[in-house]
């Protein structure tokens, strides 16, 4: 019987957030019980070559994939680009499509990082706002037009795999 890694990483990571929403609570009990303002707790580094703590709990949020996206409703469609965030930690593309309906709807797409898309060949002029490309991505939880781009086909007819990991494309995109 295969596992699937969903199964085996989602009970982990809901744990882990579990985990630090907990500590969460208790420091901001501490900070209120010792009259420390939690600004303070902030923008403390354990050492100095340390990112601040808000930047750790950003961190452990922010890379909880399970959080924000729904990892069983990939959604394919395709659109023209409007408009191009090549920037870092993640760079988004913005696509005009049409839904069931023929009205037009406004996606936002999340890529990985710019250096991410750099290393698996994509350069800033492999798509440009106005072209037309094709997208299989994972949906926001919250269902709003949005979600974390996987696979993109170019209007070169090239596929590339969006998530940074330079997978090859599915058979069937």
């Amino acid at each position: 019987m295969a596992i699937a890694l969903y199964d085996l990483s989602v009970s982990c990571f809901l744990q882990t957030l579990g985990a630090v929403a907990g500590f969460m609570e208790k420091g901001i009990a501490h900070c209120r019980d010792n009259n420390i303002d939690p600004a303070e707790i902030v923008e403390t580094r354990l050492f100095p070559d340390m990112a601040p703590f808000r930047f750790q709990i950003q961190s452990v949020a922010h890379h909880s994939f399970a959080a924000e996206f729904d990892s069983t409703a990939c959604r394919d469609f395709t659109g023209t680009l409007t408009k191009i965030d090549w920037q870092n930690p993640h760079g988004y593309f913005y696509m005009d499509v049409k839904d069931a309906n023929g009205e037009l709807q406004v996606w936002a797409l999340e890529a990985t990082s710019r250096n991410g898309l750099q290393r698996i060949g994509v350069t800033l002029d492999y798509v440009k706002p106005g072209d037309t490309v094709k997208a299989r991505c994972h949906r926001l939880r919250d269902g709003s037009n949005g979600c974390l781009l996987g696979f993109l086909k170019a209007r070169d007819g090239t596929v590339k795999d969006w998530d940074g990991n330079n997978a090859p494309p599915p058979p069937d995109f």
